[in-house]
């Protein structure tokens, strides 16, 4: 060994099993480097010329030298003939399936990992290895079990130290989701009105598949909304419509178009005073919610019921005119009315040409009605339908059967309180 030459001579002791102990004095400060006849080398300015050894600066330290192998401050404890203790440095683990510390099995299989103790002649290479939670996976000599769903760390140990792998059990009969497809759409492209809404249907493939629930996302929910496959059109322009099933998905490009009314008022527009007015609306798409239907009246000396519904009552208290307006969703309709003074206060009677209906859904009947006196002026008459999602009716006395069930429709004398009940059974 060389050192510097105010140092004085470093002696050599062997220890055991071709290990040598090599004793520096004091450096006084001075860089020590030690070199061996099959080139290794140890330099005290802080690492062995391998890179894996750190030097130090004492008086009276050691390193222990075996086969080119440095260990600085470590004393072999053996005896002449024995080898000595050579610490383990770290431990690594391998599998089939074992991927960034992550290894996945399914319930009831194995896989079988293998721990690599460093360095090679390491004097206790002994591994343990034991599972976090044996009730997901269990572990013997490597071999890794599944027991149930969840998730494990498995960790082996050797000579103080230890590596881990994440384990994953699966369900035993879990199938993935290999494809998404959407139908309702033509070549993935879908064309909606504003207001309007069109049916989207989701396919999981296979058909076996464990997990096939589908997750509908719209890119644009300014544009289009989606609920369980079905995409509503909000305000014109496009946006994605995306199902989810698993880790795979399919889409669909939706187009929104602004739409022109269809909506239609029905009935009389010209009263006498205080005569009603009773107006329908038609061209309201087959399942539209009455609820959704509001109704305005504009005018002087003009009154109208204000609930919402397929049917409006107006009527003037003296000669006037207005405009009754409509609205469904994004559609409107509006009309003018008339009305006409008149003095004559008597209060009419009214009869039906049939007092009860049996109708079909989709059916129309109108009803006949006849005013008493027939001098009178007052010549209009009131539909009122009690539950018009069995059946309502049009001002001029045509009732429209829309759901199964029964009702009454009350006809009024327009100018008083005298009725007559039609009853209305629908299947």
């Amino acid at each position: 060994a060389t050192y510097p030459a105010t140092s004085g001579n470093a002696s050599m002791t062997e220890v055991c099993g071709g290990w040598y102990r090599f004793t520096i004095p004091d450096t006084k400060g001075k860089a020590v480097k030690a070199s061996f006849t099959n080139g290794t080398s140890w330099d005290g300015n802080g690492k062995a010329a391998d890179g894996t050894l750190r030097g130090y600066w004492a008086s009276g330290s050691s390193m222990a030298v075996a086969s080119g192998q440095v260990i600085s401050g470590v004393v072999p404890t053996c005896s002449a003939g024995e080898d000595p203790d050579v610490p383990v440095t770290s431990v690594t683990i391998s599998g089939t399936g074992v991927a960034a510390g992550k290894l996945s099995v399914k319930k009831g299989a194995t896989a079988q990992l293998t721990a690599t103790v460093n360095p090679s002649n390491a004097t206790d290479r002994t591994v343990a290895w034991k599972s976090s939670d044996a009730a997901v996976a269990t572990v013997a000599d490597g071999k890794v079990t599944g027991v149930k769903a969840g998730t494990a760390t498995v960790t082996a140990t050797a000579g103080g130290k230890s590596a881990s792998v994440t384990v994953t059990v699966t369900g035993d009969d879990i199938v993935p989701v290999t494809s998404v497809t959407v139908s309702g759409a033509t070549d993935g492209k879908l064309s909606v009105k504003k207001g309007a809404s069109a049916q989207l249907t989701a396919t999981v493939g296979p058909s076996n598949a464990t997990y096939k629930t589908v997750t509908w996302t719209s890119s644009d929910t300014a544009v289009a909304t989606v609920a369980n496959g079905k995409v509503t059109g909000v305000k014109a322009g496009t946006a994605t419509i995306t199902a989810k099933a698993g880790s795979k998905t399919a889409t669909v490009t939706v187009t929104v178009t602004e739409t022109s009314s269809s909506l239609t008022i029905v009935g009389p527009t010209h009263s006498v005073a205080p005569e009603t007015m009773q107006l329908t609306v038609s061209g309201l798409p087959a399942d539209a919610n009455p609820n959704q239907i509001t109704w305005s009246v504009s005018g002087s000396y003009l009154t109208a019921t204000n609930n919402p519904g397929r049917t409006f009552k107006v009527w003037g208290t003296r000669a006037t005119t207005g405009v009754v307006t409509v609205k469904y969703q994004d559609q409107t309709a509006s009309v003018p009315v008339t009305v006409d003074a008149y003095s004559y206060d008597s209060i009419p009677t009214i009869a039906v040409d049939q007092q009860s209906l049996t109708m079909k859904v989709g059916d129309s009947v109108k009803l006949n009605y006849t005013v008493t006196p027939s001098s009178s002026p007052f010549k209009l008459a009131i539909f009122d339908a009690w539950d018009e999602k069995v059946a309502f009716a049009d001002g001029d006395g045509t009732i429209h059967a829309i759901g199964a069930g029964s009702t009454t429709v009350r006809v009024w004398s327009a100018r008083g309180t005298n009725y007559t009940d039609v009853k209305v059974t629908v299947s």
